[in-house]
């Protein structure tokens, strides 16, 4: 479809990345979001494409890291289901969780103080 239809690929992609129930309060966040995206070029946007198809999985690796991770989840998110998250989240020692309970991937423009509010914490935390 991008090679066919960018716009329409773009358009369908970035509201699929916003919880349901937030599509009809977040129509200036959406715009922004497609304007951002129809910015990419179809090249960018297919390698984008492959890169995530054929990128194998890393969760062994955040089992092995010391350093603090930040996990923003959104509890309505399409793309990276919120129990496979959890589940990804068990492996990591020094974690920090932010649940987005009315959001999906896109939670940092759907409560953006909220998630401003996490990582500014997060980061005082890691550099205190």
């Amino acid at each position: 479809m991008v090679k066919t239809n960018r716009r329409l690929y773009t358009t369908q992609t970035i509201r699929s990345l916003f919880a349901a129930k937030n599509l009809k309060y977040l129509k200036e966040e959406i715009r922004f979001a497609n304007g951002f995206a129809l910015k990419t070029s179809r090249q960018g946007i297919i390698a984008a494409l492959h890169g995530m198809r054929d990128r194998k999985g890393r969760d062994l690796i955040l089992g092995l890291v010391e350093y603090p991770i930040l996990m923003v989840i959104g509890e309505h998110d399409n793309v990276l289901p919120y129990a496979q998250l959890l589940e990804q989240a068990e492996a990591i020692k020094n974690k920090q969780i932010v649940f987005l309970e009315h959001d999906g991937h896109f939670g940092f423009l759907e409560s953006p103080r909220e998630s401003n509010k996490a990582i500014r914490k997060f980061l005082r935390k890691c550099y205190a």
